[in-house]
């Protein structure tokens, strides 16, 4: 190698101080940092802080308390719980005209029972919803879509899984072109298509609210008295 490039060699006295620092380390590889204080140095206070193990052994010591989230949470309360109807066989639905039921009717019926022993005692509260089925499309803004079948199954209305045959489409976002067209002028019943909070404030008032205030997709067939009179 010195052949090719110049080798400095290093001094008696540098290499001497070099061979003592790597015996040092050899005795102490893990050697006290300067500057660091270990006296100061704190346990974990707060829940946050603690470790995995720590924090296991906080919850299972905690079990009968009632802020425990294994033994103490309702999740269950909170959740929808749906029972399948499948049988693991496959089989027809019959012919149309048929005296069988078909699988979304026995579905249908099942959650619509389900929904109702949930919601717990409704007849005693306004049946404001009465004979109003709605279909939830999307996002529902400040709620969610389980929330809102139990104000509506409690408020005596039906909650579809498809749109077919619904009164009224819950959103909170505007529709695409296609899907607008799709319920105005394909649909053989009108649809009204409103924000949550129609079905929230006609419960507070105990009375139905008109969808034109809280409708998503605004009606440019029917004109105002404002804008008549301005033709005029």
């Amino acid at each position: 190698m010195d052949a090719y490039f110049a080798v400095k060699k290093p001094s008696a006295l540098r290499a001497s101080s070099e061979k003592k620092s790597d015996t040092n380390k050899n005795k102490k590889p893990y050697a006290r940092q300067s500057g660091r204080d270990e006296t100061n140095i704190t346990k974990p206070n707060k829940v946050g802080e603690l470790s995995t193990r720590e924090l296991n052994k906080l919850v299972l010591s905690t079990l009968s308390h009632e802020s425990n989230p294994v033994t103490h949470s309702d999740i269950y309360e909170r959740t929808e719980h749906i029972v399948s109807a499948a049988t693991g066989h496959q089989r027809g639905d019959g012919r149309a005209n048929g005296p069988q039921k078909t699988y979304f009717e026995h579905r249908t019926k099942k959650l619509s029972e389900q929904k109702v022993a949930a919601a717990g005692n409704a007849s005693s509260e306004p049946q404001v919803m009465r004979n109003v089925r709605i279909y939830i499309n999307g996002y529902l803004s400040n709620t969610t879509d389980i929330e809102m079948k139990r104000v509506v199954v409690r408020a005596g209305g039906d909650v579809l899984l498809t749109p077919s045959g619904a009164t009224h489409i819950l959103t909170s976002q505007q529709l695409s072109g296609s899907k607008t067209h799709k319920l105005t002028a394909k649909s053989r019943n009108h649809v009204h298509v409103v924000k949550p909070e129609w079905v929230t404030d006609s419960i507070k008032t105990g009375k139905k609210l008109k969808e034109m205030d809280y409708a998503v997709i605004k009606s440019t067939n029917a004109q105002s008295l404002t804008s008549m009179l301005r033709k005029q």
